[in-house]
């Protein structure tokens, strides 16, 4: 089982997390949503079973405060958030 935290926003990134999730679903995923429309794709990420949350500032800290190497990968799929140095260390694999 692999670590995976996604950054995602708009329906295309809804469609590609749930077809990863739908192929993967023995991974422990993290879902992070940014804008636009960040709160609406919560709520549908909901509706189908899938936990997600907003991307704030304490999220992004939350992650920084990991061991170095920590967590098996990190995806942006359709996010457009740009990541420090600091955040990106804490994965295995970008």
């Amino acid at each position: 089982m692999k670590e995976i935290v996604v950054f995602t926003a708009k329906d295309i990134g809804f469609n590609l997390v749930s077809f990863l999730i739908s192929e993967f679903p023995q991974d422990n995923y993290t879902i992070i949503v940014c804008d636009p429309d960040k709160d609406y794709l919560v709520k549908k990420f909901l509706r189908d079973g899938i936990v997600a949350e907003s991307i704030s500032r304490d999220v992004i800290e939350r992650f920084k405060n990991f061991e170095d190497n920590s967590i098996d990968w990190l995806l942006n799929l359709w996010g457009g958030h740009i990541f420090d140095e600091l955040l990106l260390s804490k994965f295995k694999k970008l």
